[in-house]
């Protein structure tokens, strides 16, 4: 194999807070993220931001329940005045109770716009909520000023344009904002990663032929929650011929046979909102043969030629060129090569700034920075016969990119609970 991947320091406590120990620190957390986005809005002269989701969570530290409607649960961030939020009334009544930053009085109860809602209903509380923000805005004084607008329901957008407020997308600002990390941000993200082992942990030990690759995905989400992990997150098991391609957006029910590669990516939220990107692939039972060593090492060898070439300082273009070519699988064009290998962000986002891709990277460079979380991503295999997929996130430091996950990544695993015989 080659060099190995170079590592972060571990982590010296655990996910809980205590007095004697300085931790993450989650107020100096919140204050630097609503720093960061108002110094991003004060650069494209934005007076007011209308966020949703992650983005409302990254900038105002509000949480409401991920199956909300997009756009029902919102806030608004001011350059110069404190954050507004809008949220159900469950979510609103405990928000005024435990997010004490956020002023009581400024925790509004919104119309319910549940999914599956009709166009009709959308579009009557869209406008309902519109007014509602109109109004705020008039009471600060921005609503003749520039305001953001992440993606969200149309009517909402529609109705504040109607009224005159001058509207601009934000969804490339948040991402430029969130791509930069702070310590607190990476303390949370190796925390992560933490959470996600002992889910690998529990399904290394217990895997065996015969156990449906739902089966096992079940076991490395229950260890996860039990760790206080955050939902919606996926334990993606995928085994056999499902290994290639490699296509693991879903669950399934298949059976793991003797001798079968199996692999697995945890990704979702984890800890604090703060995401996990992991790939590993082990052997079943039995002995890899050569060709699955042979699978494993070209996986391995280019995950570290992807990791080698990362430095602050130089462009996602720069990067790319160390990837592998969509020759290397024998295909026609890069755009063929999908998520063969791959270079993304992440944070709050699955797929933050920057991405690295050959499809992408040469047209549109990126330029890499220090604090920069970035996962990558290689497979290879033979379609529909096995694959390897390896994966590890890690920071852009001085000294180039360093791996925040501590599983063995340059060797083909065999967990010993799937050995039923002995060689």
């Amino acid at each position: 194999m080659s060099e190995g991947i170079q590592s972060v320091p571990r982590l010296a406590w655990g996910p809980q807070g205590v007095d004697y120990q300085e931790r993450i620190n989650f107020d100096r957390l919140r204050k630097e993220r609503l720093e960061k986005t108002r110094a991003g809005m004060k650069k494209r002269g934005i007076a007011a931001v209308i966020l949703t989701t992650i983005n409302l969570r990254y900038a105002t530290a509000t949480r409401s329940p991920e199956w909300r409607y997009r756009g029902s649960d919102l806030g608004i961030v001011f350059a110069e005045h404190d954050p507004i939020v809008y949220l159900s009334h469950e979510a609103a009544v405990h928000n005024r109770i435990f997010t004490p930053w956020i002023k009581p009085e400024d925790v509004r109860t919104v119309p319910l716009i549940l999914p599956g809602s009709s166009k009709v209903q959308i579009l009557e509380q869209g406008r309902r909520m519109a007014g509602m923000i109109l109004n705020d805005l008039k009471a600060k004084g921005v609503a003749k000023e520039k305001v953001g607008i992440e993606e969200m329901v149309p009517s909402i957008r529609g109705g504040l344009e109607e009224a005159g407020v001058k509207m601009e997308s934000v969804d490339d600002l948040m991402l430029e904002i969130r791509a930069v990390k702070t310590f607190d941000e990476i303390s949370c993200l190796k925390m992560a990663g933490a959470i996600a082992e002992k889910g690998w942990i529990e399904m290394f030990t217990q895997v065996k032929p015969g156990m449906t690759d739902t089966e096992l995905s079940a076991i490395g989400t229950g260890a996860m929650i039990k760790m206080g992990a955050e939902g919606p997150f996926k334990v993606s098991v995928r085994s056999g011929p499902l290994t290639a391609p490699n296509y693991t957006g879903m669950l399934t029910d298949r059976m793991v046979q003797y001798g079968d590669l199996q692999l697995c990516d945890i990704w979702g939220n984890v800890f604090c909102g703060y995401r996990t990107c992991y790939y590993r692939t082990w052997k079943v039972g039995g002995k890899p043969t050569q060709k699955e060593k042979d699978w494993y090492k070209r996986s391995y060898d280019w995950l570290v030629q992807m990791a080698a070439a990362v430095k602050p300082g130089i462009t996602t273009a720069d990067v790319a060129k160390a990837f592998p070519k969509a020759s290397d699988w024998g295909l026609k064009d890069e755009d063929e090569t999908s998520v063969n290998a791959l270079g993304h962000g992440i944070g709050v986002g699955n797929h933050d700034l920057p991405i690295i891709h050959r499809s992408v990277s040469f047209k549109h460079p990126e330029v890499l920075e220090k604090g920069m979380v970035l996962s990558l991503e290689p497979w290879y295999g033979e379609p529909m016969v096995g694959g390897v997929r390896l994966e590890d996130t890690g920071v852009i430091t001085d000294r180039g990119w360093e791996s925040f996950y501590t599983l063995p990544v340059d060797q083909m695993l065999v967990p010993r609970s799937s050995m039923i015989f002995e060689f």
